[in-house]
Order: C-alpha cells, then structure tokens, then sequence
C-alpha cells in the first residue's frame, strides 16, 4: 500500500523545485567602463537577458553618437543560424538538442521544448557560435575604403561605422556566448499534477484509518 505521508513529501519536493526554477541569466555582450562616452565609444552596453525559456535584448543595443561627418553606429550583426542548441564538435559539426530548440523572434527568441522533455533537463543554448551549415556571413574591416584584410566570420557580431563615410572606417567583432536552459514543468501542468498526488495521498490516508 502507497505511504500517504511520502506522498505528501512528494508533493512539496515538486513544490520546492518548481519554485526554484532557474532565474534570469544575463550575457553583457558590449560594457563601456565608466569614464567612457557613449557618445564616442558606443553604448553604454550590450545586453542579453535569458529569462526561462525567453531571450530579449535591452534596447540600447543601436546607438548613435558624435555629430556631422563624425556621427558613428554601433548595431549588432545577425546573421544564418545565430542562435542554436547542441553541441559543436571539433570538425565544426551540430549535433542539435535532443528536447530543446531555438525559436528566433525579432525581439530575441525562445527555447521550445519537446512535449518528452525530462523535467529539470538542462540543455546548452549558443549565440554567435561557427558551424558547419550555420550560413554565418563573412565581414571584413575597411579603412578608407579598402580592406585591411582582417575578417570576421560570425553569426553575431558588432559592426561600428561612420554612415555618412561608407567604408572609411568599418570594424566588425566576433562575439559568441553560451547559456545552459533548463526545462521546468509549466504551472498548469505543475498544478494538475499537485492535485492528482494530493488526491492520492488522501485516498491512502483514509484506507489507512
């Protein structure tokens, strides 16, 4: 016969870790230090924020600064498969998630999981990873209109440059960052399944008495 008692424990065990669920993690992509202008160097940061299964970018990701011929951008660059889960092997191949997969949005994007998904499974989540098939662009940096033969092959990268000099002084970045996304049990379905082991436990406890 079922113990009435470990089911209960049971319940406030799932409890306990359902509101443990992870908490937003936050990737600084561009950070100026603080004697910095942003008005010359760019903007004051960068920011990626991954909140349970959501990826947003702060809204100073585009800044403009200086005045004239000197006004100068800084914008991210997005581009092929910029955002993934899997893992990338040393020949540059994705292997993707098994449960977990990157949905892109104009305003980040989302983790959708497979109905299957073990609870608490943890998956690794790329931004501006290389691989093979990823479509990522090849930029080069300009100075005075010719190239100065340094490139950039990224699925993300910051591009600064002066709009009203095309190609006078054109840099672009690598950057890459990598979170681990974990799957939690969405409240509706936390809650039936609360419900059913209390109803259980209290079907146990009357046989018991």
């Amino acid at each position: 016969m079922m113990n009435w008692k470990f089911l209960v424990l049971l319940v406030i065990g799932l409890a306990a870790g359902s509101a443990a669920a992870p908490r937003a993690e936050t990737w600084i992509v561009q950070q100026l230090a603080p004697w910095q202008d942003p008005s010359e160097n760019g903007p004051r940061e960068i920011v990626f924020t991954l909140d349970g299964s959501l990826l947003s970018l702060n809204t100073t990701a585009i800044s403009t600064g200086g005045g004239g011929s000197s006004t100068r951008v800084w914008d991210l660059l997005f581009s092929g498969r910029w955002g993934v889960t899997g893992t990338i092997d040393s020949s540059g191949n994705l292997t993707p998630d098994r449960y977990a997969a990157f949905v892109c949005t104009d305003q980040g994007g989302w983790i959708k999981w497979a109905s299957d998904t073990p609870f608490g499974y943890t998956a690794p989540f790329m931004l501006g990873s290389s691989f093979v098939g990823d479509g990522a662009a090849t930029y080069y940096d300009y100075e005075y209109s010719e190239r100065t033969g340094r490139s950039t092959t990224s699925t993300l990268a910051i591009w600064s440059y002066l709009p009203r000099r095309p190609l006078e002084d054109d840099t672009y970045t690598s950057v890459s960052h990598t979170f681990y996304v974990t799957n939690v049990p969405e409240p509706a379905g936390f809650l039936a399944v609360s419900c059913a082991l209390i109803g259980l436990a209290g079907i146990a406890w009357r046989r018991r008495r």
